[in-house]
């Protein structure tokens, strides 16, 4: 906030998921989201961006929107086509103060596409491997 101004909560708290897990973690994976996210994604989840954007104050979000925010965010910034780009531009354009549209809109078309294939990297990274919530804890990262 200090950098950029108002940043959208489902993405404020997506980057700080995704950064707070440290530089010397490849690709900054994180198991806990990474487990919920395979078995999310096992039984046909799919990411509603729209919904995410709709979320204004942190008691609104769930951890399961905490570790969607964090899957949107890693995959613009290591899957999507011109994903970092697409981010970059628009918190530049918070930064300026601008009222940029929203990432949803900015998708425009691709929109269903992209939360698709959100899920499409979690699963490579964790291929096969179906993780309960309550396994969490127990669960060990496969690299």
């Amino acid at each position: 906030h200090t950098a950029v101004g108002h940043v959208p909560l489902w993405l404020d708290e997506g980057l700080a998921e995704y950064f707070e897990i440290g530089a010397d973690v490849p690709d900054n994976i994180n198991p806990e989201h990474l487990g919920w996210l395979a078995s999310a994604a096992a039984t046909g989840w799919q990411l509603d961006l729209r919904r995410l954007e709709r979320l204004e104050e942190v008691h609104e979000m769930s951890r399961e929107e905490y570790h969607e925010a964090w899957a949107c965010v890693h995959y613009l910034l290591h899957a999507a086509p011109d994903g970092r780009d697409l981010l970059s531009q628009y918190l530049r354009e918070l930064r300026r103060g601008q009222a940029p549209a929203p990432l949803s809109q900015r998708l425009g078309t691709d929109l269903p596409v992209v939360q698709q294939e959100v899920a499409r990297p979690v699963l490579q990274l964790n291929p096969g491997r179906v993780v309960s919530p309550a396994g969490f804890r127990a669960w060990q990262r496969p690299f």
